[in-house]
């Protein structure tokens, strides 16, 4: 198993470790299931020295540069394109991943019809400790094949916020890229998802760190076809979702 250095993000896989404590919510909101899960697997997230390093590579959907980092340059839109959001009836939810150390919590939305779009007004705003896993939250969209994954790790000893997009299939991972402008532990930040039939999904992470810039980071992953299923997981840590709507942007 690979470990990861300082600044590099864990890439989860699950244990079967049991949580003794394990619990299942399950609430219908309209057509669609939401599931809130206290999962008896557990995340592991091993930090510490790379035995191999990985080059960072880094593609943004439109351009407008700024130098932040010896050789590293960083292209951002200078402006969101002109796209109303319209919130789905009964698709909004105040979502509260209050995990403890260790455990793992799981929120799923089976019924995408009609939806290509995802609204979120998100905070870390809790970091467990464990000597094996890190604080953490993914958001994953699914066709059932493939996901589009934005992973987010909130390191100890770190105040920004680890962010990385990338295509999972299996144990596979791709399309690999990082967001250099994050929100640190515990800021108040906005999240926008969207997908086009195509399968081409894009997340938006607002931060005070681009200010600067637009206010905003945007990277894409490439699904085969589009997507039918939304998560959200968390681990040793707690995110809040207030509140996360999912609904409809004209393409």
């Amino acid at each position: 198993m690979r470990t990861f250095e300082e600044g590099d993000l864990a890439r989860v896989n699950l244990s079967p470790r049991r949580n003794p404590a394990g619990r299942r919510l399950q609430a219908r909101t309209g057509d669609s299931l939401a599931e809130v899960k206290r999962s008896p697997f557990r995340w592991i997230l091993p930090l510490g020295r790379a035995k191999s390093a990985s080059r960072l590579r880094m593609k943004m959907s439109s351009v407008s540069g700024t130098l932040i980092a010896a050789c590293l340059t960083l292209f951002v839109a200078q402006s969101a394109e002109a796209q109303s959001f319209v919130p789905s009836p009964n698709a909004s939810f105040l979502l509260d991943l209050d995990t403890q150390s260790g455990s793992y919590s799981l929120w799923r939305v089976n019924d995408m019809a009609g939806v290509n779009a995802v609204r979120a007004r998100v905070t870390f705003a809790r970091k467990g400790v464990d000597r094996q896993y890190a604080p953490s939250f993914q958001i994953r969209i699914g066709n059932g094949d493939q996901d589009a994954l934005l992973s987010v790790v909130a390191l100890s000893n770190s105040g920004p916020l680890i962010i990385r997009s990338s295509l999972s299939q299996g144990q596979q991972h791709s399309q690999e890229e990082t967001f250099l402008l994050t929100p640190v532990f515990r800021e108040v930040f906005n999240l926008d998802i969207d997908w086009t039939p195509a399968g081409v999904v894009t997340f938006t992470v607002h931060s005070q760190a681009a200010q600067a810039v637009n206010g905003y980071e945007r990277h894409q992953v490439t699904l085969s076809r589009a997507p039918t299923v939304i998560s959200a997981n968390g681990s040793t840590g707690e995110v809040t979702f207030d509140p996360i709507q999912l609904g409809h942007v004209a393409q």
